[in-house]
């Protein structure tokens, strides 16, 4: 990716977490049985730590946290529960050193966008590539779609429209 204004390049990263998110969701979720202490712990949001506010009242509830899927709807938290958990990351996408500096690259990708810094062509197409690599090594039909999706992101306006209007030589007369 090579041209493009830095606005295109948030977007697109925001496009592409969105994709990832949706290719990953439901092989993660099936896979969170794997290591369910560690998808209640990141549900949770608070790292287990207690605060004031749990002993406000003189008693803290102690009632069982069930999995909530639309946990799964937030990039980041997909993100960080497949670098966290060995166990549903290697039910999810297999083993291997590049699989976490793939998620690196996207959390870093995340991590700007959320924030709305500036986000470089080559951080973009950093993440894009990630990402799309991550898609590939998921075994599942959705996956592989968004792999395809995070792919045709990656193309250049032009050569968008070449593959929508490609330029064929007319017959001869």
């Amino acid at each position: 990716m090579k041209h493009g204004t830095r606005l295109e390049h948030w977007e697109m990263v925001g496009r592409v977490l969105y994709t990832f998110r949706d290719g990953v969701e439901p092989v993660v979720w099936a896979a969170r049985r794997l290591d369910e202490r560690a998808y209640i712990w990141l549900q949770a949001g608070h790292n287990g730590r207690l605060t004031a506010e749990d002993f406000a009242g003189g008693h803290r509830p102690m009632g069982r946290v069930k999995p909530d899927r639309g946990m799964l709807r937030d990039p980041h938290k997909s993100i960080r529960l497949l670098q966290e958990s060995s166990p549903i990351r290697a039910a999810v996408l297999g083993e291997g050193e590049m699989l976490l500096q793939d998620l690196e690259m996207l959390r870093g990708a995340r991590n700007l966008w959320a924030y709305f810094h500036e986000i470089s062509a080559r951080l973009a197409d950093g993440a894009s590539e990630s990402a799309e690599r991550l898609l590939r090594g998921v075994d599942h039909a959705k996956a592989l779609a968004a792999a395809d999706r995070v792919t045709d992101l990656r193309r250049t306006p032009r050569e968008r429209s070449l593959v929508l209007h490609p330029i064929w030589p007319k017959p001869a007369a």
